[in-house]
């Protein structure tokens, strides 16, 4: 397989690596030199059928890889490629897949694709196709997961959702887990340009046994090495001035400024009326 190629055709964008693909990379970022961890996370199986097989592909130039045991799955490499076998992930669950690299030190900076092919009792799931420059990654039904080789790490959106809201309501609530890696940045605004006229980030918390919110102007700060989490009634993002109702099941458009890493585009899964997070929630 051609990764030099298929790196050159790859357009993917942090929408669609992160919000679209039903396969995705935990770090979806390396340095060359460094030593890479991640895992491949699968979101459900095929067509109800439990997954029990995971061929992952990582590309020559990010190095050997080492794959990381997993209880209850056998583990073998061949080359570049790692099986996990033997086990059985149900449909409704998430599961992660860890394995880590060294990067050739002289690795070009770009984006390049690691396939997965997804065995089920039932089924399968080829994860190898490439979104072409200029396609829109909507008509892309199963997309290759893709690593980008950075000079610096970025932070990492991951789980974004936000709550359906009620006809007539003016304002709706956005919540993720912000993973930085890399050194300290800020996350300083937030746009859903088709379903809200502003967004604010926003901060809940007890004073003096009431409950206060407050819009935080400067935005905040992810600490490095280190996450901060958005939930409810903590820390969140306030989608305000309303366009109409957020339906369960639908998602938004929203672009993440960070101090560092700039804009950010991410797809928000929205959920049902009062549901407490992703973990507790999950569709296909």
């Amino acid at each position: 397989m051609n990764f030099r190629l298929l790196a050159a055709l790859a357009a993917f964008s942090s929408l669609a690596s992160a919000a679209s693909a039903h396969v995705s990379l935990v770090q979806p970022e390396a340095i060359p030199g460094q030593v890479w961890d991640s895992a491949i996370r699968i979101g459900h199986g095929c067509n109800k059928s439990p997954t029990t097989r995971i061929e992952l592909t990582i590309p020559p130039m990010l190095g050997a890889p080492i794959a990381v045991a997993k209880p209850g799955w056998k583990v073998e490499t061949f080359g570049t490629t790692i099986i996990w076998s033997g086990g059985s992930l149900p449909d409704g669950e998430k599961g992660e897949f860890a394995f880590q690299t060294k990067v050739a030190k002289h690795a070009t900076l770009g984006s390049v694709v690691a396939p997965v092919i997804q065995k089920c009792e039932t089924g399968e799931h080829r994860w190898i196709e490439i979104v072409q420059p200029g396609q829109d990654p909507k008509e892309v039904k199963a997309p290759a997961p893709v690593v980008k080789l950075v000079a610096q790490l970025s932070v990492q959106v991951q789980e974004p959702w936000v709550r359906a809201t009620p006809k007539g309501a003016k304002v709706a609530g956005g919540f993720a887990a912000f993973v930085n890696p890399g050194p300290v940045d800020r996350l300083v605004s937030a746009t859903f340009p088709t379903v809200a006229g502003r967004t604010e980030i926003h901060e809940m918390a007890m004073s003096g046994g009431t409950m206060t919110m407050r819009a935080l102007a400067n935005g905040i700060e992810i600490p490095g090495n280190g996450r901060l989490d958005f939930k409810p009634g903590g820390f969140h993002l306030m989608l305000m001035d309303l366009k109409g109702p957020l339906t369960e099941g639908q998602s938004v458009e929203g672009t993440l400024v960070f101090e560092k890493a700039g804009p950010v585009a991410v797809k928000f899964p929205v959920m049902a009326i009062g549901a407490p997070g992703p973990a507790h929630q999950h569709k296909h």
